[in-house]
C-alpha cells in the first residue's frame, strides 16, 4: 500500500505510512458502502460499465467503455462512504446496442463523483460512429474517460475500439463490425489494478471486465464488461 497513498496517484507525498484495515470489491451491479469505525483513508479506483455493440448484418460499431476515476478520501469515526455501480450495456439481435450505467460514490459530505458507463454501438446503413465512452464528473484526484467503439463500415473496412492510455486494448474491427472499446485505467501508474480488454469485431464475445464494450456482430452481440468499484481502507501510522 505504500504506493497507493505514496504516490498518491495526483502526486500528493504521505507523512506516515498506510496500514490495510480492509478492502471492499465490488466487482457487478449493485450497491455497498463503508462505515468508519475510526479516523482512517478511503482510496477509491472506480470504473463505469462498458456498454454493447450493435447487432445488424450490414454494418454494427462496437460499444464503447467505461471511465476510471481515483479519490483519496479522509473519513472520521461514523461517517458513511456509499457506491453504487450498474448495469453494463446488454447484448442484442438485429439492433443496437446499449448504453451501460454509471459507477456512482457518494461521499459522506453529500458530493457525488462518477466514472460513466460507455455508450452503444448502432447498426445500419454504413458508416456507423462506435458507441462513445464513459464520462467522469465530479471531484475525482484523477479521472480517465472511457474509449470509444470501432466504427461498423461496409466493404470489411470496419475499425478497432480505442486503446484509452492506462487502460485495456480495444477490440479489432472484422469485416463490417466494429470493435469494443478498451475500458480507462490506471495501467500506467498502478500496474495491481486492471482494466478489460474490448471484444473484437463479429466475435460474439462479451467485453472484459471491468469496464470495456463488446463488438459489433451482423447476428447477436453480447454484453459489454462489468464494472468495478474498488475501496482500499487505510489507517495511517506512525
Amino acid at each position: 500500500l505504500r504506493g497507493f497513498v505514496g504516490q498518491g496517484m495526483p502526486g500528493r507525498k504521505p507523512q506516515h505510512l498506510p496500514s490495510l484495515i480492509t478492502t471492499k470489491d465490488t466487482t457487478s451491479a449493485g450497491s455497498d458502502s463503508y462505515v468508519a469505525t475510526g479516523l482512517c483513508y478511503a482510496l477509491i479506483y472506480a470504473t463505469g460499465p462498458g456498454a454493447s455493440g450493435a447487432g445488424n448484418a450490414t454494418t454494427a460499431s462496437g460499444g464503447g467503455s467505461g471511465a476510471a476515476g481515483y479519490k483519496r478520501v479522509r473519513l472520521s469515526p461514523g461517517q458513511t462512504l456509499a457506491w453504487t455501480l450498474g448495469s453494463p450495456g446488454a447484448g442484442v439481435t438485429g439492433a443496437d446496442g446499449n448504453d451501460a450505467g454509471d459507477a456512482t460514490i457518494r461521499l459522506p459530505t453529500g458530493l457525488v463523483l462518477v466514472a460513466g458507463g460507455g455508450k452503444k454501438g448502432i447498426g445500419g446503413a454504413s458508416p456507423k460512429a462506435g458507441g462513445l465512452g464513459g464520462v467522469c464528473s465530479g471531484p475525482w484526484d484523477l479521472a480517465r474517460n472511457g474509449g470509444k467503439g470501432g466504427d461498423g463500415i461496409t466493404g470489411s473496412a470496419a475499425t478497432a475500439g480505442e486503446s484509452p492510455a492506462g487502460g485495456g486494448a480495444g477490440g479489432a474491427g472484422a469485416g463490417n463490425s466494429g470493435g469494443g472499446a478498451g475500458a480507462a485505467g490506471f495501467l500506467d501508474l498502478l500496474p495491481i489494478l486492471t482494466a478489460g480488454a474490448g471484444s473484437a469485431g463479429n466475435s460474439g464475445s462479451a467485453g472484459g471486465a471491468p469496464g470495456a464494450g463488446s463488438g459489433g456482430i451482423t447476428t447477436t452481440s453480447a454484453a459489454g464488461g462489468q464494472g468495478r468499484v474498488l475501496v482500499f481502507i487505510v489507517k495511517v501510522t506512525g
